[in-house]
């Protein structure tokens, strides 16, 4: 049955009800020749065809796709009553209204927060690896809302790992665009080498930083800049690429373009620059400033992931007791990691929002 015979099967009804009528008429003229009043014509020939209203009944219903013709009495029944009573018909669209809206906002919501969190390629396999827990025996400086590892911790790990194809750490500093005077602050990003890499990014323009990048002492440091960034600062011109900027003092030269729907860690980050830029500072062993991320393997699971990372935590405390005592280190999916203690109370509102359409809909049937 095709949509096209559906929709004009009032057409082939009347056709059908048409021929009949031809029918019965040629039926009932073959009885009068045969010397039958015309009652007795009309009467045999209706005999002869049998009943006629079955017989198109059973054609119309050929020509109907049933759940659709039941949609549309349904439809045509609930209009009827609706129009009977207009007060209740007001009520129940409000409530229907504001029932599917909320569900649609509380779905707009999850979307952003828990299945779009990551505008990266295959973010399932992206993993947080962060210090485990609280520990009474930590101290230092800790720059961030988790607890964040110090570059020596980041060093060690990355170089003794095996569950991650690629890993890489990242800090989150405001740079000065200013060589004096007024300051001009800037959103940035203090990355190492296989940031890009790991996340699988590719720049609108030019390139972006690699692991050869990621060294100490380099004359002129490459840094990478986002679409935003680039149309304020230089108009969109593809002349940006080996243009200077300076951040903080230091000079750096511009290698490539980020697309404009990169939004990762952040909604805005104007500037990414390579951890080797700090310096001394990175040497540090009570300075908490680095999150890191890694891609899984394929075939590695994250439980595997975690058995190694506190496997080389045991390492850590045995070789520097004093620093990581009581030092372990954990790994989460990135989106999760992302959403933090926000996920919960968002599932239990969405969850409350369904109850109440719930009850919206409850309402509307069990009414007159």
């Amino acid at each position: 049955m095709s949509l096209k015979r559906f929709l004009r099967r009032s057409r082939w009804d009347d056709e059908r009800a048409r021929e009949l009528e031809a029918h019965l008429a040629i039926e009932s003229d073959a009885n009068l020749a045969r010397g039958m009043t015309p009652q007795q014509a009309r009467d045999a020939a209706r005999r002869k065809l049998g009943n006629t209203t079955l017989v198109r009944e059973e054609i119309y219903r050929m020509n109907t796709i049933a759940f659709l013709e039941a949609l549309i009495q349904d439809l045509r029944h609930g209009i009827r009553l609706l129009r009977l009573n207009p007060g209740f018909a007001a009520v129940a669209i409000l409530s229907l209204a504001l029932g599917v809206g909320a569900n649609a906002t509380m779905f707009q919501l999850l979307n952003a927060l828990r299945i779009r969190t990551l505008p990266v390629a295959q973010p399932e396999q992206l993993a947080a690896v962060r210090i485990a827990g609280d520990n009474p025996n930590r101290s230092g400086s800790f720059n961030g809302r988790h607890a964040v590892l110090t570059n020596p911790l980041w060093e060690r790990i990355r170089d003794r790992q095996e569950a991650f194809s690629s890993v890489f750490a990242w800090a989150s500093p405001e740079f000065d665009l200013s060589t004096g005077g007024e300051s001009r602050p800037v959103d940035g990003l203090w990355v190492s080498g296989d940031f890009f890499t790991t996340l699988e990014v590719v720049p609108m323009l030019g390139r972006v930083l690699t692991s050869t990048d990621d060294r100490r002492g380099c004359a002129s440091p490459p840094a990478v800049i986002s679409y935003g960034f680039w149309q304020r600062q230089f108009g969109g011109s593809a002349s940006a690429l080996g243009r200077t900027v300076t951040l903080d003092g230091e000079s750096y030269s511009v290698v490539g373009v980020l697309a404009r729907d990169f939004t990762y860690p952040r909604a805005r980050v104007d500037m990414i620059a390579t951890l080797p830029m700090l310096g001394s500072y990175l040497d540090l062993r009570q300075v908490h400033l680095l999150t890191s991320i890694g891609r899984l393997r394929p075939g590695v699971t994250l439980e595997a992931a975690q058995r190694e990372l506190v496997s080389i935590a045991a390492q850590l405390e045995q070789e520097h007791p004093r620093e990581n005592a009581g030092f372990s280190v954990t790994t989460r999916p990135l989106a999760t990691d992302l959403l933090g203690d926000v996920r919960r109370p968002i599932l239990v509102l969405f969850g409350a929002v369904c109850v109440v359409a719930l009850q919206h809909l409850a309402t509307t049937a069990g009414s007159p």
